[in-house]
């Protein structure tokens, strides 16, 4: 599972959120994403198990984003 949060105009859009389960298609869009970074790269990785914790907390980082679309 990949998720992408879009803090600038990465797809043409503000404050979106991506979810990807193709593990082949997440590693294209990584790729192409790093291909294309004109000012920065951030690269982070967490195991999240697909249960109430990890629903909590992607949920909330989406909520915080939101709230503040200025968060990095």
């Amino acid at each position: 599972l990949l998720l992408l949060i879009f803090a600038s105009t990465a797809l043409g859009q503000d404050n979106s959120a991506l979810f990807i389960e193709d593990s082949k298609f997440a590693a294209r869009i990584r790729l192409d994403l790093i291909k294309e970074a004109k000012e920065e790269i951030f690269i982070s990785t967490h195991t999240l198990a697909e249960d109430a914790i990890g629903n909590r907390l992607l949920g909330e980082l989406y909520a915080a984003k939101i709230k503040n679309p200025n968060l990095k």
